[in-house]
C-alpha cells in the first residue's frame, strides 16, 4: 500500500541540540500511527515539522504524492492535514456551536469576518451541528466553550479539526489532562472516527497514555533523544527490550 505520508531523513536542530535526528516515518491511509517516548525525545518537534510550524534542517516530507517539505502550515491544511494541539485551541468566550461554525467557515475558505452572518447560514449551521453530533456534543451547542469540562473541550477541538474532512490528523496528546472517564470517551471517539464509513483519515497520535496508545495504534514509533529506536506493531513494541529499557519499563507488562 502506498503511504499517505512519507518522512525521509528528517532533521531539526536548535543550536547544538538535535531535536529530530534523521527520522524515517510513514503513515498508511486510514492508519493510526502513534509516536511515544520520554520527555525530551523530540516528539513535539517532530509533530511541528509535520504540521509545517517548523522548518527541517534536512530531510523530506511527502504527503499524498506531493513534496510538502517547504510548504507552510496553511498550505498543508489546504492539502488535507489538520492538527489538534496539546493545549485546547477553542475560543472560550464563544458558544460551542459558533466555534464549530467558524471551523466550517474556515474549511470552505471563507474569512472569520463573516462569522456573524455565518450563524444564520443554514448550510454552515447544519455542517457544524453534524460535527458536534459526531463528537458527542450536540446537547452542548449553546454553552460557552470555556465552560465545558476539559475532556469536552478536547472533543470540540477534534470536531473543529474534522471540519475540513482532513486526510491526515495530527493529534498532540488528546488525552492529556483528562480523567479516567474522559480518557475512555476520547479513546472511543477516536475509534469511531477510524471505523466510520467512507474515507477515514490517517492519524499521527503523540500520546503519553500508553493504555490509549495500545488500544488505538496500528503501529507505534518510539523516539528517544530525537531518534527512532523502534517502529512496529503494538505487541512487538511491548516485547522490544530496547523500548522497555528506554521508555516502557513496568508499563509494558
Amino acid at each position: 500500500m502506498t503511504p499517505l505520508l512519507s518522512v525521509r531523513g528528517l532533521v531539526r536542530r536548535y543550536g547544538a541540540l538535535v531535536a529530530v535526528d534523521h527520522v524515517e516515518f510513514t503513515v498508511l491511509p486510514g492508519e493510526v500511527h502513534a509516536v511515544i517516548g520520554p520527555n525530551g525525545a523530540g516528539k513535539s518537534s517532530f509533530l511541528a515539522l509535520l504540521a509545517g510550524e517548523a522548518r527541517p534542517d534536512a530531510g523530506e516530507i511527502e504527503f499524498a504524492g506531493t513534496n510538502i517539505t517547504r510548504l507552510p502550515a496553511f498550505a498543508r491544511a489546504r492539502l488535507g492535514i489538520a492538527r489538534a494541539f496539546q493545549i485546547t485551541a477553542v475560543i472560550p468566550d464563544f458558544p460551542v456551536l459558533q466555534n464549530a461554525v467558524l471551523a466550517v467557515l474556515a474549511s470552505v475558505g471563507r474569512g472569520f469576518g463573516m462569522g456573524r452572518a455565518a450563524m444564520h447560514d443554514p448550510v454552515l449551521l447544519d455542517g457544524a451541528r453534524r460535527l458536534l453530533a459526531r463528537v458527542g456534543l450536540a446537547a452542548q451547542e449553546s454553552r460557552l466553550a470555556g465552560d465545558l469540562a476539559h475532556g469536552a473541550q478536547r472533543q470540540l477541538e477534534l470536531a473543529m479539526a474534522l471540519a475540513g474532512r482532513p486526510r491526515l490528523l495530527l493529534l498532540d496528546e488528546p488525552i492529556a489532562g483528562t480523567g479516567p472517564e474522559e480518557s475512555r470517551a476520547m479513546v472511543a471517539l477516536l475509534q469511531s472516527i477510524r471505523q466510520a464509513p467512507g474515507e477515514r483519515p490517517g492519524i499521527v497520535l503523540v500520546e503519553h497514555d500508553l493504555e490509549a496508545v495500545f488500544a488505538l495504534a496500528d503501529r507505534i514509533t518510539v523516539m528517544a533523544e530525537g531518534r527512532v529506536i523502534a517502529c512496529d506493531v503494538p505487541d512487538r513494541i511491548r516485547a522490544d527490550a530496547a523500548v522497555r529499557a528506554a521508555y516502557l519499563g513496568d508499563d509494558a507488562r
